[in-house]
């Protein structure tokens, strides 16, 4: 989810925005729409509440919603999906 920085620079350049965003999504997991941090549904509802409402909204209404829908917002949320059910596919695979 939060890319993996792996030039000197990047650590130093880039560190402080995903700190950032590092905290609003654990923010969201927590207290985020309808969230109270209890499962792996909270988990990935913070990560869509965060593409959705907090993450892009400062783009234009047409850059949003193609950001959202499409590309790296797309993106980011096709990831928390399909990391989230191979978490619940490995636990069945334990029951």
């Amino acid at each position: 989810m939060i890319p993996q920085l792996k030039k000197r620079e990047d650590r130093f350049i880039r560190r402080n925005r995903w700190i950032g965003d590092y905290e609003q999504l654990v923010s969201n997991f927590y207290h985020g729409m309808g969230n109270t941090g209890k499962n792996l549904w909270h988990a990935y509802n913070a990560v869509t509440e965060w593409v959705d409402h907090q993450r892009f909204d400062n783009y234009d209404d047409s850059q949003y919603a193609k950001t959202i829908f499409f590309h790296r917002g797309y993106e980011v949320k096709r990831q928390a999906y399909t990391i989230a059910k191979a978490m619940v596919e490995d636990r069945n695979l334990l029951d």
